[in-house]
C-alpha cells in the first residue's frame, strides 16, 4: 500500500511539473511533501527507494537553491539506504533540457 501511495504521489507531482501553473500550486506544498517523502529514504523495500528517489528529484527541480542543499546534506548521512536514496534522486535531477539547477550541479558534482 505504501509503495502504491508514493507512486501515486510520483503521478501528481510529474503531472503537475508539467505547466508553468502546476509548478505554482505544487511549490506551497513542497516543504511537506519533501518531508514526508524523507521518511521514507531508508525505507527497506527498493522499489519504495527508487519511487521516493524520483519524487525528490522532480521536487528539486521545480525549487533547486533551496533542495539540492538537502540532497547534499544528506549524502554524510550514516545510513547506507538514505545516501543510496540521494544519489538516485540526484539522477531525476538531471535532463535533457536546460534546468535552472544545472549550474548549481555543475559546482556540486
Amino acid at each position: 500500500r505504501q509503495y502504491l501511495l508514493l507512486h501515486s504521489l510520483k503521478e501528481v507531482i510529474s503531472a503537475q511539473s508539467a505547466s508553468k501553473s502546476g509548478v505554482q500550486i505544487l511549490t506551497t506544498y513542497v516543504p511537506s511533501i519533501w518531508d514526508q517523502l524523507y521518511r521514507h529514504t531508508e525505507c527497506e523495500e527498493e522499489g519504495t527507494r527508487n519511487v521516493v528517489a524520483e519524487c525528490l528529484g522532480k521536487l528539486c527541480l521545480i525549487r533547486p537553491d533551496d533542495r539540492l542543499p538537502k540532497l547534499q546534506a544528506s549524502l554524510g548521512s550514516p545510513s547506507a539506504l538514505v545516501r543510496t536514496t540521494v544519489v538516485t534522486a540526484m539522477k531525476f535531477t538531471i535532463t535533457d533540457q536546460p534546468q535552472p539547477i544545472d549550474t548549481l550541479l555543475r559546482s556540486s558534482i
